[in-house]
């Protein structure tokens, strides 16, 4: 992945400034390689679940949910096919609210938490991928004190 530009932001950094003929010419909008990073998101999801789990010494059954970073349907329908995991132990919701940036794992969260698909006691594994092209998992366990 070194010197593989997948996603870019022209005009965000120091230099070039952003300047009027840039945005005439249309070169003001963000540009991403979306295959790459599919292909990077299906690929780097698993590795870093499998690596919290082994790090926590758990495995993936004893996970009662996953909540992924909700950025593409596919990616997280992929990412759950890639781990074996039967599809009410992953959470989805960008169908409902979109991508939401960094607000998705929050949000998410939140809205299992109010449909009751964990609570108390529950073991969650919030994964996501992101900018920069960074990724990485928690896995939290609920006390059982209400929510």
């Amino acid at each position: 992945m070194a010197g593989s530009l997948m996603i870019e932001a022209p005009a965000s950094r120091n230099w070039p400034r952003m300047s009027e003929t840039m945005i005439r010419e249309g070169r003001h909008f963000p540009i991403m390689d979306g295959q790459k990073i599919f292909k990077t998101a299906v690929r780097r999801l698993p590795e870093v679940a499998h690596r919290t789990l082994a790090a926590a010494g758990l495995k993936s059954e004893d996970i009662d949910l996953y909540i992924p970073h909700q950025a593409n349907l596919r990616i997280n329908q992929a990412f759950q096919r890639a781990m074996g995991l039967p599809e009410d132990k992953v959470f989805h919701n960008v169908q409902k609210f979109g991508n939401t940036t960094a607000a998705s794992i929050p949000i998410a969260l939140d809205e299992a938490l109010e449909r009751g698909i964990i609570g108390p006691g529950s073991t969650v594994m919030f994964i996501a991928l992101g900018a920069g092209l960074t990724w990485g998992a928690v896995i939290f366990r609920f006390g059982s004190h209400s929510l």
